[in-house]
């Protein structure tokens, strides 16, 4: 079955952000490269943009010096990728919002085609389901109010729980994680007082099955 609109803007906004991640991750690289290896030609009083082309930065980087950005190279990789997993987590609820009202309308009881609205049935479904705590809570909810098997995608919640943690470790307390949250990661375990930081293949490691759960959703809208 064709993916649908709503599946292909979810992959299209995260193909995006993985696009961006590399391109920046790879600028990263090659400014920590042309720093290494013209140390001694560069000015140490001298901001980095001064050593590379990049206009929209001149005048916003004076701090940022070639030994302060050495020291703190590895803090920027990570910031470059931790924080696209608040993206993926808004970009699945987006899409997870947008699958329901599709559902919805595909289904007769739940959508009068003739006066182009929802049922009774239709609207108390999509108040219950949107209404849920989280993102596991959302799809459990759909699976059991609609009715809908979604067995198969369960064993992928606990990475889709983890995302939607991590988005509100990151976006409410600013990375740092406190012990409720540490005690709510099913995968990826942080311990409580830690900041949330994310390698490249960990972040990817979230992605995947997340996408997963977003593709076999998508595949009951008949």
């Amino acid at each position: 079955m064709a993916a649908s609109q709503n599946l292909k803007d979810l992959r299209s906004v995260w193909g995006d952000a993985c696009n961006t991640m590399w391109v920046e991750i790879a600028a990263l690289r090659f400014t920590q490269h042309h720093i290494i290896s013209n140390y001694s030609k560069l000015d140490s009083s001298q901001s980095i943009d001064m050593f590379v082309y990049a206009p929209e930065c001149r005048d916003r980087m004076n701090t940022v010096k070639k030994d302060f950005f050495l020291e703190n190279f590895g803090n920027y990789l990570l910031s470059v990728v931790t924080g696209r997993v608040v993206i993926l987590s808004a970009a699945f609820e987006l899409f997870f919002s947008s699958f329901l009202s599709s559902y919805i309308r595909s289904k007769s009881k739940y959508y009068d085609s003739l006066h182009n609205k929802n049922t009774t049935l239709g609207d108390k479904l999509y108040g219950e389901v949107m209404s849920s705590k989280g993102l596991v809570g959302k799809v459990q909810k759909f699976g059991d109010a609609a009715p809908s098997k979604i067995k198969s995608i369960s064993k992928k919640f606990p990475y889709l729980n983890d995302v939607y943690i991590l988005r509100n470790i990151i976006a409410h307390r600013a990375g740092s994680v406190d012990g409720y949250a540490s005690s709510e990661l099913q995968i990826f375990k942080i311990d409580a007082g830690l900041q949330v930081v994310l390698s490249p293949t960990q972040l990817i490691q979230l992605a995947a099955p997340v996408l997963a759960v977003a593709a076999e959703l998508d595949s009951k809208i008949s």
